[in-house]
């Protein structure tokens, strides 16, 4: 497992980024005119493009195996740093409690961005499906 977690930690911390700048501009610009649930409609999609793009160049660089099992490792590892970057950030800047931060996922609302973390977790794994040999 060890040798997926540079390329894990790098897809989940360059996704991140990138979701934070995107939420960013979701919350204080799209959201107030289009509302929570369009806004996340409008960013899931780039950040779908952006996990596919960022995997990619992991698994390349670092050279990940093509084999299911440590692509499935490197995605479950990248899960994990991803949302334990999205408690930090919702207990540093928010103020939640872990509770409060885990509660808003049974909204109806967040389940859209759940589902896209999720595929952001099968990515390396479909990385494969879609070019066996990379």
């Amino acid at each position: 497992m060890i040798p997926v977690l540079r390329p894990a930690t790098a897809y989940a911390l360059l996704t991140f980024a990138v979701g934070f700048v995107l939420g960013t501009i979701r919350v204080l610009w799209l959201a107030p005119g289009i509302g929570d649930s369009g806004a996340v409609l409008l960013e899931l999609p780039l950040m779908l493009a952006a996990s596919y793009l960022v995997a990619r160049w992991a698994v390349a660089r670092w050279q990940v195996p093509p084999l299911a099992g440590k692509r499935l490792a490197m995605g479950s590892i990248a899960f994990a740093v991803l949302m334990l970057c999205e408690l930090l950030v919702s207990m540093a800047l928010f103020g939640n409690s872990l509770s409060a931060h885990l509660v808003r996922y049974l909204r109806p609302t967040a389940w859209p961005g759940l589902v896209a973390q999720l595929i952001f977790a099968a990515m390396p794994f479909i990385l494969l499906l879609r070019h066996p040999r990379a």
